[in-house]
């Protein structure tokens, strides 16, 4: 009886850096694994993101904290397929059902390396409590592990959320490249679309700010440690 021999073909569905995309959107196909001596330095303390100033919105304010606790959890969750990468209380402000339904991960999983920039462009609020936030991104490509410039892509995404109940913590900047408690006061996040690449004025302002430069660079504004947040609690509202 001739032998058989099994051949193995893995295929993994990460998504696209800031460019993953709504669940109706989403691509999967084969990419190569990274080493596991570098995945293995991977966790949810050393997710880098860098956000650049803009006259849209203070970073460290109700506002600016919701957008970057909102955006770095949704984009965490997606690109490693672990909901332990999520910040805390995310879960409960999220109505978003695909990031919702992400499972938390063994360890063992291999994890792309995860570095991004973003800049808020505008925000608009509507009737209703309810907003919404055009943010630039620069993020590595779904298919590289790599933070080289040619392999990030430009995106604009349009975050949508309500604001209801208590405002989110006003965070100061820090040296921590995450939050230790629930900064998201009573606001949900309720949509995350990723705008088409066009040549609008908004398109070409993205595509020219040179975000790509700022990808892997030390955390900005960064978020306060859990003993700075400790000795040093945000001022009430």
């Amino acid at each position: 009886m001739a032998m058989r021999r099994k051949a193995t073909v893995v295929f993994s569905g990460l998504i696209s850096g800031m460019a993953f995309l709504s669940a109706c959107t989403q691509s999967e196909g084969p990419v190569s694994e990274p080493s596991r001596s570098s995945s293995s330095q991977i966790g949810p303390e050393t997710v880098k993101t860098f956000w650049v100033t803009t006259p849209a919105v203070a970073l460290s304010s109700p506002e600016g904290t919701f957008l970057r606790a909102a955006l770095e959890s949704y984009a965490n969750v997606v690109y490693t397929s672990d909901q332990q990468f999520a910040y805390p209380g995310f879960s409960s402000h999220s109505k978003i059902a695909y990031v919702n339904s992400i499972p938390y991960a063994p360890p063992s999983q291999i994890r792309p390396l995860l570095t991004r920039a973003y800049a808020v462009m505008t925000v608009t609020n509507n009737n209703g409590g309810v907003a919404e936030a055009i943010i630039c991104s620069a993020a590595m490509t779904k298919r590289t592990y790599s933070g080289s410039p040619s392999n990030i892509e430009i995106d604009r995404l349009n975050l949508r959320y309500k604001k209801i109940g208590s405002l989110p913590l006003a965070s100061p900047p820090g040296d921590a490249n995450r939050p230790s408690t629930d900064v998201f006061g009573g606001w949900l996040l309720t949509d995350y679309e990723r705008l088409p690449r066009d040549s609008s004025s908004q398109g070409r302002e993205c595509a020219a700010m040179g975000l790509e430069r700022n990808v892997g660079r030390v955390s900005s504004p960064g978020w306060p440690s859990a003993s700075a947040s400790s000795t040093n609690p945000s001022p009430s509202s």
